[in-house]
């Protein structure tokens, strides 16, 4: 289904650059929450790195806009994105839902536990969303390419796992958080096919 998704999405230049558009939100939610969960002082450099990094995939996703389309898409209002509201509270309904999961195991440090959690689940996610994205990208002869995406969220993948090894029942928590995204993606995903099809 997701494949049969990405060619209906590439081929319609209005709908490709509303899902490129969309995909650089959630990428600049990512670096916001990562902004958001750094201390004053004691900031890590691998912090730094992954914010500035996801930073730079919202920007770069905007950019590939303009290789399909005439027509800018200047903000994130709903009318430019696909997914409408499922889009808009993705990243905030998994990190408010993993926050309660974490106060009811009464773990310290709650909002870094529930940081690197979510990252953790989202960079899982986009090793599966991003390369079947680049395939049908390739098969289309897209003038779009997000190769370079793929390889630094592997990266964050790997940087998360390090670190919630250090967590209390990290294995376990990784587990919930997985759980969790993985409900939300699915209802995204559904939003997301609900509206192409009312754009048929």
């Amino acid at each position: 289904m997701i494949s049969y998704l990405m060619i209906q999405i590439i081929s319609d230049p209005i709908l490709h650059a509303k899902w490129l558009n969309t995909l650089s939100y959630l990428e600049n939610c990512g670096a916001r929450k990562i902004a958001k969960c750094e201390h004053p002082t004691r900031v890590q450099q691998e912090m730094l790195k992954h914010a500035a990094e996801e930073f730079r995939h919202a920007h770069f996703l905007k950019m590939q806009i303009n290789k399909i389309s005439k027509t800018p898409l200047v903000d994130y209002k709903l009318t430019n994105l696909l997914g409408g509201m499922a889009t808009l509270h993705y990243l905030n309904a998994l990190d408010l839902r993993l926050i309660r999961k974490l106060k009811q195991l009464s773990l310290p440090s709650v909002v870094e536990a529930a940081y690197l959690l979510v990252t953790f689940a989202i960079e899982q996610r986009a090793l599966k969303l991003y390369p079947m994205y680049h395939e049908a990208l390739v098969a289309a002869r897209s003038p779009v390419r997000i190769k370079s995406i793929l390889l630094e969220e592997e990266e964050h993948l790997e940087a998360m796992k390090r670190e919630i090894e250090k967590l209390p029942l990290g294995p376990k928590l990784s587990t919930i958080a997985y759980q969790l995204e993985t409900e939300l993606y699915e209802q995204w995903i559904e939003a997301v096919q609900r509206e192409i099809k009312i754009n048929d």
